[in-house]
């Protein structure tokens, strides 16, 4: 009976987690969006399938305005750092879109000398943007210490399903926060 026991509790020990998500798609329909992690997250809807393989723990998931799932997952970071990303997901014609992709939070703690925060957090606005307010603090040895709070609106292109700050000579969608640059290419954004 124990060995019986002891074999479901580490067949439970690898199943992977997994949550279901209802949602309004753009186009109107009602469809449902599944989370399912462990190592990696799976995010399917419809038959559509995204993977984040640089996925160390999901932090949490919001529903906005019922079109768009938030979903906040941590990622692998060295010693007394975190770091976060912030994917945004609509659904438009049973497909499933990335409509933004972007770094939401690192900290850097050496605390009592070097600490560096930064820190987005995400609004919808009534007139169908997205306002991001943006924290970011630098203290370190030497150096002045810098506060700054600033806030950025992204515009929606419909015709993408994506949220932007501006273009590329060539179209490409891009969100640009600070130094940090995100590209939206073939479906997914790429940060550079």
């Amino acid at each position: 009976m124990i060995k019986f026991l002891l074999s479901i509790g580490f067949c439970l020990q690898g199943l992977a987690n997994a949550q279901t998500y209802s949602l309004q798609s753009l186009d109107g329909a009602k469809v449902q969006i599944e989370l399912t992690y462990k190592r990696s997250l799976r995010i399917s809807c419809a038959g559509n399938t995204i993977h984040v393989a640089d996925f160390w723990a999901l932090d949490t998931v919001e529903i906005l305005n019922n079109r768009f799932l938030q979903i906040s997952y941590a990622k692998r970071a060295g010693s007394n750092e975190g770091l976060r990303y912030l994917l945004l997901l609509c659904v438009h014609h049973n497909k499933l879109i990335q409509a933004m992709h972007i770094r939401s939070f690192s900290e850097y703690d050496l605390r009592p000398h070097t600490y560096q925060l930064f820190q987005v957090k995400t609004h919808l606005s009534g007139s169908g943007g997205l306002r991001l307010d943006i924290h970011n603090e630098n203290r370190s040895p030497g150096k002045p210490s810098t506060h700054d709070n600033r806030q950025l609106t992204l515009r929606f292109d419909p015709g993408l399903d994506v949220f932007y700050s501006g273009h590329e000579k060539t179209g490409v969608p891009v969100i640009t926060i600070g130094a940090a640059r995100y590209y939206y290419r073939n479906g997914e954004w790429d940060e550079e």
